[in-house]
């Protein structure tokens, strides 16, 4: 994509920093979706990337969970780097 109608809005409406989070909520929801799906991308335009290149691909064989807490991803120029933090345990409502 090289137009996101996110960016397009959170710029019109002069909060373009939200776009990030934005875009960092697809790499937590389609990374974990299911086992057979593959969830990639290099840049996003809402990072300062000249496009955003998503791409979901359906494999054939399945993949063990990389992770099963909340991913924290950080980015610089130099390196990104994952971070996978621990499960928070919710108790049942009594």
């Amino acid at each position: 994509m090289v137009k996101c109608p996110y960016q397009d809005s959170c710029v019109r409406y002069g909060c373009p920093e939200l776009v990030k989070g934005l875009c960092d909520t697809d790499d937590i929801c389609y990374g974990n979706m299911h086992s057979r799906l593959s969830w990639e991308r290099t840049g996003t335009l809402g990072h300062g990337d000249a496009l955003c290149d998503f791409k979901l691909r359906i494999t054939e064989e399945t993949r063990p969970s990389p992770h099963c807490g909340t991913i924290h991803e950080t980015r610089n120029k130099e390196e990104a780097t994952l971070q996978v933090l621990p499960e928070k345990k919710v108790l049942p409502q009594h």
